[in-house]
C-alpha cells in the first residue's frame, strides 16, 4: 500500500473482537485514503470530497498526526475557493473527474441535472470551518483558525444569499433553496430503486432543504466561536446574533408545536439536536421522537453521511446510553459490525456493500466516512476526551458498565501520551490512567461506581501514571 507517511498517534482495543476489528478497519481505510490529499476511496474516484473529511476529521486526528497533512489540504481548499466564496465539493478537483461529471446526462440511471450541477453543498463545503476547528481542538494551535478565517467568512457570506421577495423573511435567513446532497446515503432511502444511482437521489431530495438550513445555522454559530478564539470580539458578537436569528427562523419554519420535523427521519432529528435548533420546551419530545424512530428500525441506525457522526452522542447525552451501546453492537444491516461479520478489513461506502449472500454491490469497499464512529470508541468506550484545546485538560470517563472484560486505548497528544486501560475481575475493576506532563485530567466514573467512591464530581488527576481498584461495594483504592 502507498500512503502518506503519517505517525500513528492512537490505538484502541477491547475484549470484543468485532469492535477491535472495526477500529483496525478504520485505520486501514484512513491509511489507504490519506495519500497527498484525503480521498474518498483509493480505487475508483480517488477524490478529495470535502464532506468525507469533514465527518472523519476527528477520528483522523486521533489515529494519526494529521495536522500538517490537513493544513496543506486546507491550503488547496483556499486556492480552489471561488471569488464569490463558494467552497467546492471536491478539493482539488481532478480534471478527469470533472470531465466525467460534465459528460453525464440527466437521464443517467435516474440522476437529475440539479444533482450533477452541484458545486457547493451543505456539510461538504462547511469543511472550511469544521476541519480547522477540529484541528484546533485536537492540537491547540490557533494558526489553523487564523489561516482559514477569511475563507470561512467568505463561505458563510456565500450562503447568506436572500431568496425571492415573496417568501417570508424567516425563509430568507435559511440557506435552503440550493440543491445539495442532504443526509447522503441514508439506508432507508436506498431501497426499492431500480438502480443504485437512482436510489442515491432520494436523500438529497427528501432531506436537502433541512440539511442546508441546519448547516447554515451551525456554520454561523461556529464562526462566532472561532472569532472569539481569535480575539475578534466584534465579529464574534455579530455572528452570534446572526446565528440566533437563523436559529429562531429555523424553529419557526420547521419545528412543529409537537416537536415534529417535516422530514420524519433519524438523521434530521440527530442534526437538529446536535446543532441546538430545538427550543427548550420541545427538546424532550424531539428526543423521544428520535428514540421512537430508532426503535422502529429495530434498534438499527438510519443515518447518512452528515448525521451518523452524531447519532450515538445524541443518544448518549440525552440519557439513552443503553440504546446507543445496543445500536453500536448490532451486526445486521445496517450497522458497523455487519461488515466486520462479513469479513471486511476496511470501511465500506454503504452499509450493504456486500450482501448477506456474498454478492458485491456497486459501492466502494474502502471508504472511510462511516469509520467516524472510531472517534466514539475512544471518547465514550475508552473515555479519552479533550476538555480544552490540545488536551491541556482532559476528561477520562470509561464506560465501565459496557459488559466488556477489558479496554485499552491511548492518544498521543501534543503534550504526550494520554492513556487508559481497565480490566474487570470478580465484581471489581483494575484501572490505570496515564496523564501527560504539564496537563491535568479528571476521572469521571459511571454513577454506581462514583457513588461507592464518594467522588461524584470526578477525581482530579495530575501528570503521571495512576492505578485504581474500583468496586461498587467498597471504596476506590488509588
Amino acid at each position: 500500500m502507498i500512503a502518506s507517511d503519517l505517525p500513528l498517534t492512537g490505538d484502541f482495543a477491547c475484549s470484543d473482537r468485532a469492535l477491535t476489528q472495526l477500529h483496525r478497519n478504520t485505520m486501514w481505510s484512513q491509511r489507504a485514503n490519506f495519500l497527498a490529499v484525503p480521498t474518498d476511496c483509493p480505487q475508483r474516484e480517488r477524490a478529495g470530497w470535502t464532506g468525507d473529511i469533514q465527518v472523519f476529521a476527528p477520528t483522523a486526528a486521533t489515529n494519526m498526526g494529521v495536522a500538517p497533512f490537513l493544513s496543506r489540504w486546507l491550503d488547496n481548499l483556499r486556492a480552489d475557493q471561488h471569488a464569490d466564496g463558494l467552497v467546492p465539493i471536491i478539493v482539488p478537483m481532478p480534471p478527469a473527474l470533472q470531465q466525467l461529471f460534465d459528460a453525464l446526462t440527466p437521464d443517467y440511471r435516474g440522476m437529475d441535472r440539479d444533482f450533477l450541477e452541484i458545486q457547493a453543498a451543505a456539510g461538504w463545503s462547511d469543511a472550511v470551518l469544521m476541519v480547522p476547528w477540529t484541528l484546533y481542538q485536537r492540537y491547540g494551535d490557533r494558526r489553523v483558525l487564523e489561516d482559514n478565517h477569511a475563507a470561512m467568512q467568505e463561505w458563510v457570506a456565500f450562503t447568506a444569499v436572500e431568496l425571492s421577495e415573496e417568501q417570508r423573511r424567516r425563509q430568507s435567513l435559511l440557506w435552503s433553496g440550493e440543491p445539495n446532497f442532504g443526509d447522503w446515503l441514508t439506508p432507508s432511502t436506498l431501497r426499492d430503486a431500480e438502480h443504485h444511482e437512482q436510489a442515491m437521489m432520494v436523500a438529497p431530495h427528501v432531506t436537502g432543504e433541512l440539511v442546508g438550513a441546519m448547516f447554515g445555522a451551525e456554520s454561523l454559530r461556529l464562526l462566532g466561536e472561532i472569532a472569539a478564539v481569535l480575539g475578534r470580539h466584534d465579529d464574534a458578537a455579530e455572528y452570534a446574533l446572526r446565528a440566533k436569528e437563523v436559529r429562531e427562523a429555523f424553529i419557526a419554519e420547521y419545528v412543529g408545536p409537537d416537536g415534529r420535523l417535516p422530514v420524519d427521519m433519524q438523521g434530521v432529528y440527530v442534526l437538529v439536536l446536535t446543532f441546538g435548533l430545538v427550543p427548550e420546551d420541545r427538546h424532550s419530545v424531539v428526543v423521544d421522537r428520535l428514540v421512537d424512530l430508532v426503535h422502529a428500525a429495530d434498534d438499527h441506525l438510519d443515518t447518512g453521511f452528515l448525521s451518523v457522526p452524531y447519532l450515538l452522542d445524541v443518544l448518549w447525552d440525552t440519557g439513552h446510553r443503553e440504546l446507543a451501546w445496543r445500536l453500536l453492537r448490532q451486526d445486521t444491516v445496517p450497522s458497523w459490525l455487519y461488515e466486520v461479520r462479513m469479513g471486511a478489513t476496511t470501511i465500506w461506502e454503504s452499509w450493504d456493500s456486500v450482501a448477506p449472500d456474498g454478492s458485491v454491490g456497486p459501492t466502494s469497499l474502502n471508504h472511510y466516512a462511516f469509520g467516524c464512529v472510531d472517534d466514539w470508541l475512544y471518547r465514550r468506550v475508552a473515555g479519552l476526551q479533550a476538555a480544552s484545546p490540545g488536551y491541556a485538560e482532559a476528561i477520562i470517563a470509561p464506560h465501565l458498565d459496557s459488559g466488556l472484560d477489558w479496554v485499552a486505548a491511548h492518544h498521543d497528544t501534543p503534550y504526550g501520551r494520554l492513556a487508559v486501560a481497565w480490566q474487570a475481575r470478580d465484581g471489581a475493576v483494575d484501572l490505570t490512567v496515564t496523564v501527560p506532563a504539564n496537563t491535568s485530567a479528571t476521572l469521571r466514573l459511571p454513577p454506581r461506581w462514583a457513588e461507592s467512591s464518594g467522588e461524584r464530581g470526578g477525581i482530579p488527576l495530575t501528570s503521571g501514571i495512576t492505578s485504581f481498584v474500583l468496586s461498587t461495594t467498597t471504596e476506590v483504592y488509588a
